[in-house]
């Protein structure tokens, strides 16, 4: 049996947010302001590669519903979304899911991590870009979903792509991009 690693990484975003244009109906003025975003994603992706993280395997899912712990063993769970990616996309999928706070606290110790693991990087460097990127890559990966669901359950996540592509636009206008 073959297996096919899923990969998405950063620099094939530009080609998936474009094929996204031709699936997904962006109302207004929408698909004008992604196709900016588009346009401005090589600075973007440039900004990220700038912080000196490698390519890792993403979780692509990654929650506080994602992993279990009896107190002394934790585990990481539901790998189902993973992909071959950047690794500030976990930690910016996390953040959006905890108080202020919590997530800030959860950004120092993957930062520190990191830091840990590859002296020169620069981990905060990778988390404004990620704000738009991450959007980009929660669309292409609702859109991935979409194309592989049956249709009855296609009417709980028809417009995530659309969710994300438009909150792409609003990070990039937010980070003055």
């Amino acid at each position: 049996m073959e297996t096919k690693t899923v990969a998405l990484r950063p620099e094939h975003l530009v080609d998936e947010v474009s094929r996204l244009l031709t699936i997904v109906a962006l109302p207004g003025d929408d698909a004008l302001a992604v196709e900016e975003l588009v346009a401005k994603l090589p600075g973007i992706l440039s900004e990220l590669d700038a912080s000196g993280l490698p390519i890792t395997l993403v979780h692509g899912d990654f929650h506080p519903g994602n992993w279990r712990s009896d107190g002394t063993n934790r585990a990481i769970v539901d790998w189902a979304d993973s992909f071959v990616g950047h690794p500030a996309t976990d930690i910016q999928r996390l953040r959006g899911w905890m108080p202020q706070a919590k997530g800030d606290h959860a950004v120092e110790v993957w930062s520190a991590a990191w830091k840990r693991r590859i002296l020169d990087s620069e981990p905060f460097r990778a988390l404004q870009p990620m704000t738009v990127l991450g959007r980009l890559v929660g669309a292409v990966m609702y859109q991935r979903f979409l194309e592989n669901i049956e249709p009855d359950e296609r009417i709980y996540h028809a417009d995530d792509a659309q969710t994300e592509l438009q909150a792409a636009v609003e990070a990039m206008r937010a980070c003055g991009w």
